[in-house]
């Protein structure tokens, strides 16, 4: 049952739903792909300045985020082809391979601020973080997109375009939850803290840096989830990978010679090593899933008629927390393809002599909810259930910076939010108007009641 107060906070959401889905789409016509959210994170800061909330705006310090952070910062990141993941390591990214690089230049946070709003409490009340990211990935193939991506258009329900789904519905509904909050007076006993973040894609440094300033509390929402009928106790784990093989390059008409094979190409031997590969999902799986192990690219040989001198794949490995969470998690993976690539080399004279180099490019740390106190699982449920929804636990098998909140800072921490998980990177990326509106008031009412 709602209160008078909580009535009043649904009323303004309704009263307010064209002004909601406006900021909602007017954030989607801004171009934010990673490494340029610096426009988008202005828009956002803009709101939350009008509302009155106490503000903190920074740019990342990566030197600072390695220091604190050695297991699991990384370098950051951007959308570009010739920069997205294009550091290689053996085990994980450390400052100086970032320095050493030569591309600090290019990959860094200037301009790519943190935006953080506090709308504090008057003390004594639980604390809340809503936390949620406006960079987004690339556009794909631009022609098969049936709507611009930067338009925002608006057809029956959906709105389409990129960040459509993943995930500015999320901050526009974590920005008026406290908007909503701010408009009908609410008095809060404990601080709401609305953090709009840069490059979750394939980092997560912008979450790490409200970490690495101090931030935390009572308990953590990221509301880039699935839907506004569920709630994500967990996050998967990633490892994206590189293995290099090697061969010895000949003309195909010299590749034996006196009776002996000189012309190794390293295209040869995929088959020894991706057969290995692959019996890691199946191993993972044997007792119910846990994994998803992909390999995406093979690139290899010059031409037709030389043997390969190289080969490259490239994978990634997802994981459920059921297979391992925490960082420890990413240094178990890790060691299983390194293991899984050695075993591949058994009985093989030429790879025991050329054995293939493994290197990660990124890696993300499997998050689930283990903390004894489930209140926050508890109150978003019993929001929704006041509200008319019935709201879904399960398990997220995605990542997103929830495993930060959970992980690292120690906060009980949970995805729910508007979305729609299986558009997000896809081309025609939409999500719901009603599910943003629903999503809204779910995150408004549990922190009314989370921190009165």
């Amino acid at each position: 049952m709602l209160n008078e107060q909580e009535k009043q906070l649904m009323a303004w959401i309704d009263d307010h739903r064209d002004e909601i889905i406006e900021f909602w789409r007017d954030l989607i016509r801004i171009p934010s792909l990673t490494g340029h959210e610096g426009e988008a994170q202005r828009f956002v800061e803009k709101q939350l300045r009008k509302i009155g909330m106490d503000m903190d705006v920074w740019e990342p310090d990566v030197k600072e985020l390695f220091e604190k952070f050695p297991d699991i910062a990384q370098y950051p990141t951007s959308w570009e082809p010739e920069l997205d993941l294009v550091l290689r390591f053996p085990e994980v990214c450390t400052y100086e391979q970032y320095i050493n690089s030569g591309l600090a230049d290019k990959l860094n946070y200037k301009d790519r601020p943190i935006v953080v709003g506090t709308f504090k409490g008057t003390g004594g009340g639980r604390s809340l973080i809503f936390n949620d990211h406006t960079d987004t990935v690339n556009l794909g193939d631009i022609s098969k997109w049936d709507y611009d991506p930067f338009g925002a258009e608006m057809v029956g329900d959906r709105v389409y375009g990129r960040g459509a789904a993943d995930t500015k519905a999320g901050v526009a509904a974590m920005v008026y939850a406290a908007t909503a909050l701010k408009g009908i007076g609410a008095e809060l006993r404990g601080d709401l803290i609305v953090e709009s973040v840069v490059n979750e894609e394939h980092c997560g440094n912008g979450t790490l840096a409200c970490i690495a300033r101090g931030y935390t509390a009572d308990a953590s929402i990221t509301p880039d989830g699935q839907n506004s009928h569920t709630l994500f106790k967990s996050n998967f784990g990633n490892l994206s990978f590189f293995v290099t093989l090697y061969g010895y390059q000949t003309h195909t008409g010299q590749r034996w010679q006196n009776g002996k094979l000189v012309g190794v190409s390293a295209i040869d031997k995929l088959p020894r090593v991706i057969e290995e590969i692959l019996k890691i999902e199946q191993e993972a799986n044997k007792d119910g899933f846990k994994m998803n192990l992909g390999l995406g690219t093979i690139e290899g040989g010059t031409y037709a008629t030389a043997t390969a001198d190289k080969c490259l794949i490239q994978g990634v490995i997802y994981y459920s927390p059921k297979l391992g969470a925490g960082v420890e998690s990413v240094a178990m993976v890790r060691n299983m393809l390194i293991n899984a690539v050695k075993k591949a080399c058994e009985g093989d004279e030429w790879l025991m002599a050329h054995p293939p180099k493994v290197e990660i490019s990124h890696y993300d740390d499997a998050y689930e909810y283990h903390f004894e106190n489930r209140d926050i699982i508890d109150s978003i449920v019993a929001s929704g259930k006041d509200l008319g929804i019935d709201i879904e636990v399960t398990d997220d098998p995605a990542a997103c910076d929830v495993r930060h909140m959970g992980n690292t800072a120690n906060v009980p921490a949970v995805v729910y939010g508007p979305a729609n998980l299986p558009l997000a990177h896809q081309v025609n990326e939409w999500s719901s108007v009603e599910d943003l509106i629903t999503g809204t008031k779910v995150m408004a009412l549990t922190a009314l009641r989370w921190c009165k």
